[in-house]
């Protein structure tokens, strides 16, 4: 009897300690739940905060073009086009040519240095494409084209540099399969297509082999 008594209060004891427990997990859990419902409202909070000053600053944006637009409408599209600048010719600098640029004693880097002139005479930096080719006119038909190469806008600018009273697009290609002994004078050939206008300027020089 003494011994179904201590069973039955150890049974009781247990039981009491599961039930706190549950309740200790289930005050536990709860908590979470309230952290993780306000941490998602904070975070939405945030977004929302984030959202507004977006609209706000996209608002902004769109008056500005609206105005920008009004003040350009006003101006006369060919008055527009006559103020910018626009390409009159290119050139290919004398200072292009075949150079050593591995020190390893044989001139095989082609190096080709274009100028876009306007109409005042001035180097300027004009968004348009480039194709260049190199020749041998020794040679006829087929063979006579060495090489080819097309440079987009988008590449081209980042060719453009300068030094001291001078800027140009500066283009350079390791060619040595490209080059014979037997080769004496070659010629370049550069055309530039202007983006704003459509035109195409053509130029060519003449560099000789070292």
């Amino acid at each position: 009897m003494c011994w179904t008594w201590k069973v039955d209060m150890n049974i009781r004891l247990l039981t009491s300690i599961f039930a706190a427990a549950v309740l200790l997990i289930s005050a536990g859990c709860q908590k979470q739940e309230e952290k993780n419902a306000w941490d998602k409202i904070n975070e939405l909070e945030d977004e929302r905060a984030y959202l507004k000053q977006t609209i706000k600053d996209l608002r902004k944006q769109n008056e500005q073009i609206k105005q920008q637009f009004v003040t350009v409408s006003k101006i006369d599209k060919d008055v527009r086009i006559e103020a910018l600048a626009n390409i009159d010719r290119i050139a290919i600098d004398k200072r292009s040519g075949l150079f050593d640029k591995d020190d390893d004693g044989e001139n095989e880097t082609l190096i080709v240095y274009i100028k876009p002139y306007d109409d005042a005479g001035d180097v300027v930096k004009m968004a348009g494409n480039v194709n260049l080719q190199l020749w041998d006119l020794s040679k006829k038909g087929n063979d006579a084209l060495l090489g080819e190469w097309d440079v987009k806008a988008a590449e081209l600018k980042k060719l453009w540099m300068g030094m001291m009273m001078t800027n140009y697009y500066r283009l350079a290609y390791k060619i040595p399969e490209l080059l014979k002994d037997e080769q004496k004078e070659l010629t370049i050939k550069v055309k530039f297509t202007d983006y704003l206008t459509g035109k195409v300027f053509t130029e060519q020089m003449v560099i000789k082999r070292k």
